[in-house]
C-alpha cells in the first residue's frame, strides 16, 4: 500500500508540473496574439442586448456561452488587451485536461 501511495504523489506532482509548464506556454504565446476573426464576430456584430444576439448560430453553430463569456469579458476589461480572455482560455484547457485525467484514471 504504501508504494501506491508514493506513485500516487509522484503521478499527481508530475501532472502538477505539466500543468504549469503547459499554462508558461501558452500564456507566453497566447499573449502576443490579438484579437482573431471569430472573436471579432462576437465583439462587433452581436452588440444587441436582445436573446436573439445571444442565440444566433456563429458558423451555424449554437455559441451561447461563447457569446456570453465573450460579452462579460469586454463590459469587465474591454478591448485593451486579450491577456484576460486568453487566461480564460488557458485555465478552460487545464480543467478539461484535469478531468480528461480524473476520468482516464478510474
Amino acid at each position: 500500500m504504501p508504494g501506491k501511495l508514493t506513485s500516487r504523489k509522484a503521478i499527481a506532482a508530475l501532472l502538477g508540473l505539466l500543468l504549469l509548464a503547459s499554462a508558461w506556454v501558452q500564456m507566453h504565446y497566447r499573449t502576443r496574439l490579438g484579437w482573431l476573426d471569430d472573436d471579432w464576430e462576437f465583439l462587433l456584430y452581436r452588440t444587441g442586448g436582445g436573446l436573439s444576439h445571444i442565440f444566433e448560430p456563429h458558423n451555424e453553430h449554437i455559441s451561447v456561452i461563447p457569446v456570453l463569456v465573450y460579452k462579460l469579458f469586454f463590459a469587465l476589461f474591454g478591448l485593451g488587451s486579450t491577456v484576460p480572455i486568453q487566461f480564460f482560455a488557458m485555465l478552460m484547457y487545464l480543467f478539461a485536461a484535469v478531468m480528461l485525467f480524473v476520468w482516464m484514471r478510474k
